[in-house]
């Protein structure tokens, strides 16, 4: 939205996306969660790249910009490269922290910036001084064994504070485990809540007391950059977390 403000601008997204009425769209359609994901998506776009000044790469793969090497892009990357090496291309490659940024440059012997998006929108995630907080915590995101919901509702009973666990159940086996333990504890006050949509996320986050985010990476490792703490600190949710990763 902002960069249509001054640009004409397009992406390249799957059915169903939410677009600003100012961005308009190439509609991808497929389920754009893999590699054979991202190659369907290039046969849909592919040939349209070069109508362009620049691409901006979202993708975990980066496998358009691969493809088109000479298109004028900026990459993203994502992840901890010590964790998951993807294919990356050999310019304009952008980390999202100066930890993440660190561990490429020794990864890949590569040059990379720093761009230290946020890519939170500000009219949805902003402070409300009139909202109660109440007592209770939140932990959230896609239920994972690495992103902790587990032991957030451990430390939640250990803290003897109430918990809501929100996110859709990823791993199945690991939502089971939460599940069981909340039976097991039924007086803890602790809720699981699978995934709810956009207005109950921001409903609870905003009035929680704070986010209880015990990533759980090997020791040395971690997230290169958090969504969740970035949306929770925009609304003024305090944020509980190891210090691991680009955390701090």
């Amino acid at each position: 939205r902002e960069l249509s403000n001054n640009h004409f601008v397009v992406i390249a997204a799957p059915n169903g996306s939410q677009l600003p009425p100012s961005v308009s769209q190439i509609t991808i359609p497929t389920e754009w969660h893999s590699i054979k994901g991202e190659h369907e998506a290039y046969k849909v776009f592919g040939k349209s790249m070069s109508q362009f000044d620049i691409v901006l790469d979202f993708t975990h793969n980066h496998y358009a910009i691969r493809t088109q090497p000479d298109i004028p892009h900026i990459s993203m990357i994502w992840h901890d490269p010590n964790i998951m090496k993807t294919p990356t291309p050999v310019n304009n490659v952008v980390a999202l922290s100066n930890w993440q940024a660190k561990r490429f440059t020794e990864s890949m012997e590569q040059g990379i910036r720093v761009l230290d998006s946020i890519c939170n929108d500000p009219e949805v995630y902003s402070y409300d001084e009139s909202v109660k907080v109440s007592d209770r915590y939140i932990a959230l995101g896609i239920v994972d064994a690495r992103k902790g919901h587990l032991m957030a509702a451990e430390l939640a009973l250990e803290m003897d504070v109430p918990l809501d666990v929100v996110g859709p159940p990823h791993d199945r086996a690991y939502a089971w485990d939460i599940e069981a333990f909340i039976r097991k504890n039924p007086r803890a006050g602790i809720v699981y809540h699978g995934e709810v949509n956009a207005k109950e996320k921001l409903r609870l986050l905003r009035e929680a007391k704070g986010l209880l985010y015990p990533v759980n990476f090997p020791e040395g490792m971690g997230e290169s950059h958090s969504m969740k703490m970035a949306e929770a600190l925009m609304l003024g949710t305090p944020c509980i977390t190891w210090n691991q990763g680009a955390m701090k």
